[in-house]
């Protein structure tokens, strides 16, 4: 194999998920294969590591295990905080924020990929929401017309019951993404989150 088969070769395998551009895999490529202090070792095992992370059949969460860490505690917590992506629930889980303990993913968790409204997972959060005894779920979304969307859709589901959904609140621009607040940002929106 020729060595711009092989950087070809990885370049569609980074870039398949969509996270990554063509130019930024190509690049990330050439400098491992040209720096010679690269321990490639390390990357590959945990590029290995991954194959063995689940879903959980509760949450949606990613973990090792199935149910997840959380789940299999049976903890409970009266506020679920809703998340569209993985990225998002990563992002945020690392900071403090009041009211976190129990997170939901209801998107197929890949934020680079078109979300069918179809293929959320509506039932799985009623399930989970009842599992926790929860009165309020806290919808974690980046404000843009696509979360908006689905926003509708939760409330729209959710209408017929007592639980109250709640989104962050508007000092979170319109073309904000999540992932990238600061923790007093989003202990700001946490506390003043709108009903719906």
């Amino acid at each position: 194999m020729k060595i711009h088969n092989l950087i070809d070769d990885l370049q569609l395998e980074l870039t398949k998920g969509g996270n990554i551009s063509k130019r930024a895999a190509k690049k990330y490529i050439i400098n491992l294969l040209v720096d010679s202090n690269s321990d490639l070792s390390n990357l590959l095992q945990s590029l290995e590591e991954t194959k063995f992370s689940k879903k959980c059949s509760i949450c949606n969460k990613l973990d090792f295990v199935d149910p997840c860490s959380y789940c299999s505690t049976n903890s409970k917590s009266k506020t679920v905080s809703v998340f569209n992506s993985y990225s998002d629930l990563l992002e945020i889980g690392t900071k403090t924020l009041d009211g976190m303990e129990s997170n939901f993913v209801i998107g197929d968790g890949n934020k680079s990929k078109k979300q069918d409204v179809d293929n959320l997972q509506f039932k799985m959060l009623e399930d989970f929401v009842s599992k926790q005894g929860a009165n309020e779920i806290i919808l974690m979304f980046d404000k843009n017309i696509k979360s908006e969307i689905i926003s509708e859709y939760i409330r729209s589901y959710f209408s017929s019951t007592k639980l109250k959904v709640s989104s962050l609140a508007v000092g979170i621009s319109l073309g904000s993404s999540v992932e990238f607040l600061d923790q007093q940002t989003m202990n700001v929106a946490l506390k003043n989150r709108e009903d719906n």
